[in-house]
């Protein structure tokens, strides 16, 4: 069956179905919670029947304060907090409460009665997953009192209340209404994940036709429609799976501007400078990024998911300049692209602008303009597919002519697929060598930050305890202690300790400081920096190499302060300062000098190592790795040291003697471009 045709065949049942992103279109079966909250900082107590007391209080004691509506500005006191309201007058036989993002774990009480219950009231890693799903929370239509309450823990620094209004509905009617407002969602992603593995079954029986781009197409369509199911909040509310929902949503979010503009790249090439190939790239590193960031617990996948929408919103219009690029040039995939993508764009710069709040809620069109692009792609791939099958059926009429002509045509784009194969990995490994020093800087800089802090303190109480330590010695001495005592030498040993700490503390707060000068910590990237201070600081974090080992000798010249990019000049000195110390076997002496010559500094860096060879001098900045275990060898480092020089418009020269050194010679100019 042909893809367009098997997508319009099953594309009929969304014409039925409408969509809507807010609860108030229920009808009259809605009311918003609009009675004043008041809160109450704490825990209740619980009376002998296991009932918190706070619910069965006199609703106008004055223990409670009215809480504002900007919720945020409220300062935090305890981990505990408990909110009360009134519900409004219903007549439904079946009540129910619905809202979505409480930040925290909570309980509601009905008057005395708990009837709900999300996550666990402590500091339990597993409460994150509660806190990005919708709640339907039950009532009792027969209750007596209209009294809510709400118990919340809260692990995080500040007091955040929920992003979202909370209403009262009718259940039976609630969920009648979500059925019919969310299945054109549902479908529709459901769709889409069939499109998506039908794609994905064609790729694997068609491997060998790498023209085809089926796996883009698979990886797209199926992450549209896992965002999808999971985006409704139907799936939300009727299937309680909220670990899948916090990670299966924003994991296909992630990915699927990978397989857009993978299937872009296949369709319409590169474009200028590679750059469709360059964005999915891009959105593939920035996927992995967001999932590191969730396991070391630092921005919840989710967020990053959010804030990482933005940047595939701006995306947008470069896409479509380039599919506008081929299309003027005549090519009719691109015709067709446009039409899909387009649609696509806009709604999707609608729903963000929605969520950014400079444009109307429009009830979540992005969708809709989805499944439209996804026509388009599915168009592609079946002309794609037919194009392969007629071009099959004209190479089989004359095969045995076009045998020896296809041979020697074949093995000529085989050395030319081979050389660019190898320009690609060189450059792949680059890129990822480029990554991992960038991370590096970033990890270097946020652990001086966090460094900083405690060790400030440590400082400060070690100056407070020297103080103190010196009243007692002047009380002893006033006392006329004998120097022998016992009590002496107890004085004697608290002094010992307190200067220990103070030369400790003052040590480690001179390594993160050159730590952050190293990594141009809270910097413009830009800048005017002094050499010799750099040269200093990258010393001080390589003294644990050095020492014991490798005599440093300075022999610094006046120069003057040098404009360039600071973090990369210091991960050049730091590279070649341990070049120089891997080339020292046991003990030998690495010499740094400093001159200015002309319009440039000139940095010399001579070791008394065991020296290269003219053919590795020739070699020694060309890229290649030197592998032992997971670690990399001084050449890719050099690769780098010299493509930083050459971005500052300077130059780097080795000159070297087997068994008596190599010597290092760097020039940057005063001042970049």
């Amino acid at each position: 069956m042909k893809i367009g045709a098997f997508l319009v065949l099953l594309s009929l049942p969304l014409g039925l179905t409408g969509c809507s992103v807010a609860a108030r279109h229920a009808g009259g079966e809605v009311l918003e919670l609009s009675d004043p909250w008041h809160y109450r900082w704490g825990d209740s107590p619980l009376d002998p029947d296991g009932v918190p007391r706070w619910v069965r209080e006199d609703t106008s004691e004055g223990s409670w304060l009215t809480l504002p509506e900007a919720s945020h500005g409220i300062g935090k006191q305890d981990n505990f907090i408990w909110l009360r309201t009134r519900l409004p007058t219903f007549s439904w036989n079946d009540p129910a409460l619905v809202t979505y993002h409480i930040f925290g774990a909570f309980e509601v009480y009905q008057g005395e009665r708990l009837v709900y219950r999300s996550g666990e009231l402590t500091s339990e890693p597993t409460n994150k997953y509660e806190q990005t799903k919708a709640h339907f929370i039950s009532l009792d239509s027969t209750a007596e009192t209209d009294v809510l309450f709400f118990r919340l823990f809260f692990a995080h620094p500040k007091f955040i209340w929920t992003e979202q209004p909370i209403f009262l509905v009718s259940k039976a009617t609630y969920v009648k209404e979500f059925v019919k407002r969310f299945g054109g969602r549902a479908i529709l992603g459901a769709l889409l994940l069939v499109l998506g593995l039908f794609a994905l079954a064609v790729h694997v029986l068609r491997r060998k036709q790498r023209s085809l781009p089926h796996l883009s197409f698979a990886v797209l369509a199926i992450s549209a429609g896992i965002f999808e199911i999971l985006g409704s909040w139907l799936a939300v509310i009727l299937i309680d799976a909220p670990v899948a929902d916090y990670y299966l949503r924003p994991a296909a979010m992630l990915i699927l501007p990978v397989g857009l503009f993978r299937f872009l790249e296949q369709t319409i090439g590169a474009g200028p400078k590679k750059a469709l190939r360059r964005l999915w790239q891009i959105h593939l590193v920035g996927a992995a990024t967001a999932f590191s960031l969730e396991i070391m617990n630092v921005i919840p996948l989710p967020i990053a998911m959010d804030r990482f929408t933005y940047f595939t919103a701006l995306t947008v219009p470069v896409s479509l300049v380039l599919i506008a690029q081929a299309a003027w040039r005549g090519n009719t995939e691109a015709k067709i692209l446009g039409a899909g993508y387009g649609v696509l764009g806009v709604t999707g710069l609608l729903d963000v602008g929605w969520q950014m709040g400079v444009l109307p809620d429009l009830g979540g069109v992005f969708h809709y303009g989805l499944f439209a692009f996804v026509i388009s792609l599915a168009f592609i791939v079946e002309r794609r597919y037919s194009d392969a099958l007629r071009s099959l059926e004209d190479y089989s009429h004359n095969l045995e002519e076009k045998v020896a002509v296809r041979t020697e045509d074949l093995k000529n784009k085989n050395e030319e697929l081979e050389e660019t194969l190898r320009q690609l990995e060189t450059a792949q490994d680059q890129l990822i060598l480029s990554e991992k020093m960038a991370s590096l800087g970033n990890l270097a800089a946020g652990i001086a930050h966090e460094v900083n802090n405690p060790i400030g303190a440590m400082n400060a109480a070690a100056d407070v305890s020297g103080r103190c330590v010196e009243k007692i010695g002047e009380t002893l001495e006033k006392n006329q202690t004998p120097p022998g005592s016992k009590l002496q030498k107890v004085f004697e040993i608290l002094k010992d300790n307190v200067r220990v700490t103070k030369t400790a503390g003052e040590r480690v707060s001179k390594i993160v400081q050159s730590l952050k000068n190293f990594a141009a910590l809270d910097q413009a990237e830009l800048q005017r920096t002094d050499i010799h201070q750099d040269l200093d600081n990258t010393l001080v974090l390589l003294e644990h190499q050095l020492k014991d080992r490798v005599e440093v000798v300075k022999d610094y010249g006046e120069i003057p302060p040098v404009e360039c990019y600071r973090s990369q000049l210091n991960q050049v000195f730091m590279s070649l300062l341990r070049f120089a110390s891997n080339t020292i076997e046991k003990a030998g002496t690495v010499t740094l000098r400093t001159r200015s010559v002309e319009n440039t500094v000139e940095i010399e860096l001579t070791d008394t190592g065991r020296g290269l060879t003219p053919e590795e001098v020739d070699r020694l900045f060309d890229f290649s790795f030197s592998r032992q275990g997971s670690r990399v060898g001084a050449n890719a480092g050099l690769s780098i040291v010299r493509d930083i020089i050459e971005r500052h418009g300077g130059t780097i020269k080795a000159r070297s003697e087997v068994g008596k050194g190599t010597t290092v010679t760097v020039k940057v100019p005063f001042f970049l471009g």
